[in-house]
């Protein structure tokens, strides 16, 4: 049963059954409303009712309702195919097509809803808002019958995809049935031609906009010869009246109508438009939805301004400027596609037949940042963009056909206040095809205020975990970024799931694979030699830290838990090879502790030499507060040795009971016991080893996981960059 309701209909690019279910249900309810209000009472004979449907199909109604024919004859056409089965009385006939009629609206916002967000998962659940304002304008606020209450949206809805998807020749099949229901169909010219700005003159959109408007014209003169006897006006002058109404109604009144047309959507739009929340996108997915300008205008000069009826018309236009609005707040879920920031493909920047050539920003200029440039530079042709206050490491520095460019900024952590200038410099000059980087909010920000796409962020781990919890300027950085970037690459899957529920978005938009490690260094050695070369005891228990001296990574802790492990102990050994911001201070826990004899402070070891350490060690330990995924962690996992790690759900990714142990966050004690644990059991050392080289040897090998950011580099450049062996000068002649 599960299974038959997520089956994809009518193939898989559609909503499930489910869904399908869903929106009948709904448009059952609203219906129901519907029908005891209006339907009940109607009279489907008066000619001058707006609700006469036999009077129209006798040729009896007045103008213009006479020639909105379309839904009469559908009624007519259901009831004959119905009648063959059984006769169903008028008005529950009318409220079944009436249930059709909303629920084809719910799917055709759907459809719609895939030309502004991505995500079709969230856009099939998200089509049912379109419910909220229906209720206010056709039930709610509605005072009047009338038989194309629905179809008028159905159709503007339909028109605005087809137009927005650019299936014209569907547009003119839509707009055909559309001229039959209600001249407000004729706003979708309008639409059309708004959409279509830079292409006014072009051939194509003048023989779209002149059918549509011969059949405008066309049929509606036709229709108005057929029906000579008719009374009645097609057109109405009513401004001189709606002003006076103006005068005449109660104030309270007026404010009803102004405040909950729509249910109040409306408001939304205008502090979209008068905040300038709407400058964060462009070009005529946005623009088309202008339409509600001329169309209000009309409403005031030709219709009557206090039918809410009378705007159903535009609730498509106003609920989608309304979700743009929404989109643009830091903890949005909506994700809008590309095309509403105006991207269009150019030709791509770096010579054809050319390797392309990627700016990679960062702010680390480690071994983290090595292990990319060392791949990317045999693919591509790299510049190393280095915006920190500390050094290169010297691997980098050795790396052959890398540009480096290194710089420390004015504001040291803050590279995004004084550095722009000279990021724009670098792209002017360099030319790059993609823009890849990391750290976020230190320099990911300054990639995303250039303007540049393609563009491709890379979290590192407490860039997004953490450090924006603590300060709303970071978070706001962090947001930005993500809302502007073109791509996000991450290592772990909560850091994904972090990034969608606090910056909302789609998840398609996010790639993850751990970095991976090159398992040709990073292998199993013998203990003995290693600890031979190290002039380490061969029968010491040997516990290696290789995390920086930061808060994050848990030093203190960790010093701690090996005080009150190592009582005792003559044969225990703590290996720590890295520097930080906190080594001075753990020195001198170190030294007041008396743990100078068991306790080594190698500093950072060259990563050509660091299997000879982890060889030599029986186990890694890693008590971090906030983390991704570890390379280092990869890295002891690859030599395999025990595991100590903290609980963390990146960390958890790759270690559970089977192969390490877990102890809860600033934890000394379990950490300790942690460490007794293993000193204790050579065999499960034994074990937990034997788990972690094949994992390694599965998910952490970075000639793998490469392939994957060449995938990601290879889509952006396809939808960013025209075919390289097409030229500018000829797509422009296009």
């Amino acid at each position: 049963m599960i299974k038959y309701l997520n089956k994809k209909f009518p193939n898989d690019t559609y909503p499930s059954i489910l869904i399908h279910l869903y929106y009948l249900m709904i448009s059952f309810t609203l219906c129901y409303v519907y029908y005891h209000k209006f339907i009940t009472r109607a009279d489907f004979f008066s000619p001058a009712s707006s609700g006469g449907i036999y009077a129209v199909l006798n040729g009896e109604a007045l103008k213009p309702v006479q020639f909105r024919i379309l839904i009469p004859i559908i009624f007519k056409a259901v009831q004959a195919v119905i009648s063959l089965v059984k006769v169903i009385p008028d008005k529950a006939l009318f409220f079944l097509i009436t249930i059709m009629l909303c629920y084809m609206i719910l799917f055709s916002f759907y459809l719609l809803l895939g030309q502004y967000f991505k995500g079709n998962a969230m856009n099939c659940w998200l089509a049912s808002i379109i419910i909220y304002p229906m209720i206010w304008n056709l039930v709610i606020m509605n005072g009047q019958f009338f038989y194309m209450d629905f179809s008028i949206l159905l159709i503007i809805i339909l028109g605005f995809y087809c137009i927005v998807a650019e299936k014209y020749n569907w547009l003119l099949l839509v707009f055909f049935l559309g001229v039959f229901n209600h001249p407000s169909v004729g706003y979708l010219i309008i639409a059309f031609l708004i959409y279509n700005y830079r292409n006014l003159l072009k051939v194509k959109t003048i023989g779209y906009a002149a059918a549509m408007s011969i059949l405008y014209i066309g049929i509606y003169r036709l229709m108005d010869s057929y029906f000579p006897s008719t009374e009645g006006y097609f057109v109405i002058y009513n401004l001189p009246r709606n002003l006076n109404l103006l005068h005449l109604l109660p104030i309270h009144i007026i404010l009803r109508d102004i405040f909950f047309n729509f249910g109040g959507l409306h408001l939304f739009v205008i502090i979209f438009l008068i905040s300038g929340a709407w400058k964060r996108y462009r070009g005529p997915l946005l623009y088309v939805n202008l339409v509600i300008i001329p169309y209000v205008i009309s409403v005031l000069v030709n219709f009557s301004i206090e039918e809410i009826r009378n705007y159903v018309t535009i609730i498509p236009f106003v609920l989608i400027l309304t979700l743009l609005f929404l989109s643009s707040f830091e903890n949005s879920f909506l994700k809008p596609v590309d095309r509403l920031f105006d991207v269009k493909k150019k030709p791509k920047p770096s010579p054809a037949n050319k390797p392309a050539r990627i700016l990679y920003i960062s702010s680390n200029g480690g071994i983290h940042d090595y292990r990319f440039l060392k791949k990317l530079v045999n693919d591509y042709d790299v510049l190393f963009l280095h915006y920190a206050a500390g050094e290169i490491i010297e691997e980098i520095d050795k790396l052959k056909n890398l540009e480096i460019v290194s710089k420390k900024p004015a504001f040291r952590s803050m590279p995004y206040i004084s550095e722009q200038g000279h990021l724009k410099k670098i792209i002017e000059e360099f030319k790059p095809d993609i823009i890849h980087s990391g750290y976020v909010w230190q320099v990911g920000i300054l990639a995303a205020e250039s303007g540049f796409h393609p563009h491709l962020a890379m979290p590192w781990g407490s860039d997004i975990l953490t450090e924006p919890d603590k300060s709303f300027i970071r978070r706001r950085l962090v947001s930005r970024v993500m809302k502007t970037c073109d791509h996000v690459q991450c290592d772990a899957e909560f850091v994904k799931k972090k990034i969608v529920s606090d910056y909302g978005l789609d998840p398609e938009s996010i790639t993850v694979f751990p970095w991976g490690i090159d398992l040709r260094i990073f292998r199993k050695l013998d203990k003995t030699e290693s600890r031979t070369r190290l002039n380490l005891k061969d029968d010491d228990f040997i516990i290696l830290f290789n995390r920086y001296f930061e808060p994050v990574y848990g030093v203190q802790y960790l010093l701690e838990a090996f005080k009150k492990f190592s009582e005792g102990k003559d044969n225990v050994h703590l290996l720590m090879l890295s520097e930080g911001s906190g080594k001075n201070e753990a020195i001198k826990y170190i030294t007041e502790s008396g743990l100078d004899e068991k306790v080594s402070l190698i500093g950072r070891v060259p990563n050509a030499e660091l299997p000879v350490f982890l060889n030599a060690a029986d186990i890694y330990v890693s008590p971090s507060l906030s983390d991704g995924t570890s390379l280092s962690l990869l890295e002891a996992m690859a030599c395999g040795l025990g595991l100590v790690v903290s609980d963390v759900p990146a960390i958890k990714e790759w270690v559970d009971d089977k192969n390490g142990i877990v102890v809860p966050k600033a934890s000394p004690a379990e950490l300790a016991a942690a460490l007794e644990k293993y000193y204790n059991s050579t065999d499960l050392i034994s074990t937990h080893s034997a788990v972690n080289l094949q994992i390694a040897a599965d998910r952490a090998d970075w000639d793998k996981n490469y392939l994957k950011l060449k995938e990601i580099y290879d889509n952006m450049l396809n939808e960013f960059y025209l075919p390289q062996n097409i030229s500018a000068s000829v797509i422009n002649q296009k």
